[in-house]
């Protein structure tokens, strides 16, 4: 299948390479094998689509290089408008003009999160692990918050814990067995431990946990961004709060894009 990446790509076709890459993501995520790779295949896949997008942009203007600013946005918009509704992928008609960099922000901060965790950053990993609340329709329910609760037991934020146990109780792709042990393990910790809300995380971390809201949340540390100054990247437009980055990299933690100079104060 990499091999017709490859033939799409000499061949001019960027959304068709796109959706290739963005169909061997889901296998390898569906696997659970090889997040890495599927986040790798995924920000391939992302920049696919950017590279259409320009090509569709300066084509249109191209050809509208004598008609009107007006005439030329309209031109432009319906060029990638049209585009986008003949670009459904797969069974549920998912677009990957609109989900390659969500998907592969979801691998980013779910392998971020797990380095976090063997690194012993037991809250960063909690904070950067509720962030993946929204992506349930990307990664396995089961793994988000089981890594939600591993976290945030480790931190001793028994609140965060529990609603993340609720979370895993009333899956309902488990086996009865399997919910059976989760209460079970959740009755052990919760008897010495109440679930009070000690550490009152803002709300966007409670309002995502809940309902899947999404918010900004730096690329390097995973924790959202709040009043910081960020760093937008120009090719995936996800955010970097600034004094994260001094003196640790003029790249995009997550699409590896390097930051234009005119943005970077390191």
């Amino acid at each position: 299948k990499l091999l017709a990446v490859e033939l799409y790509r000499k061949a001019n076709k960027p959304t068709d390479a796109a959706k290739l890459l963005a169909t061997i993501a889901e296998e390898s995520g569906v696997q659970r094998a090889d997040p890495l790779r599927a986040k790798k295949l995924l920000v391939l896949a992302a920049l696919e689509v950017e590279r259409y997008r320009k090509k569709a942009l300066d084509m249109t203007m191209t050809r509208t290089n004598t008609a009107s600013i007006a005439q030329a946005t309209a031109a432009t918009l319906d060029t990638l408008m049209t585009h986008d509704r003949a670009s459904g992928t797969g069974g549920s008609g998912a677009k990957v003009l609109d989900s390659a960099w969500r998907g592969a922000a979801a691998y980013h901060y779910f392998l971020l999160a797990h380095r976090q965790l063997y690194a012993g950053l037991f809250e960063a990993a909690k904070l950067t692990a509720i962030r993946l609340a929204e992506y349930e329709d990307v990664l396995c329910k089961h793994d988000i918050y089981a890594l939600i609760a591993l976290a945030a037991y480790h931190t001793q934020d028994f609140y965060i814990c529990s609603r993340a146990f609720v979370k895993l109780e009333t899956l309902d792709d488990i086996p009865n067995v399997e919910r059976e042990r989760i209460q079970n393990l959740a009755f052990t910790i919760f008897l010495d431990n109440p679930p009070n809300d000690v550490h009152h995380l803002p709300s966007c971390y409670l309002a995502c946990l809940d309902t899947g809201t999404p918010y900004s949340a730096c690329t390097l540390t995973g924790q959202a961004c709040l009043n910081q100054r960020t760093l937008k990247c120009p090719t995936c437009r996800h955010h970097a709060i600034e004094t994260e980055l001094q003196g640790s990299s003029t790249f995009c933690p997550l699409c590896h894009s390097k930051y234009p100079a005119h943005v970077i104060s390191l």
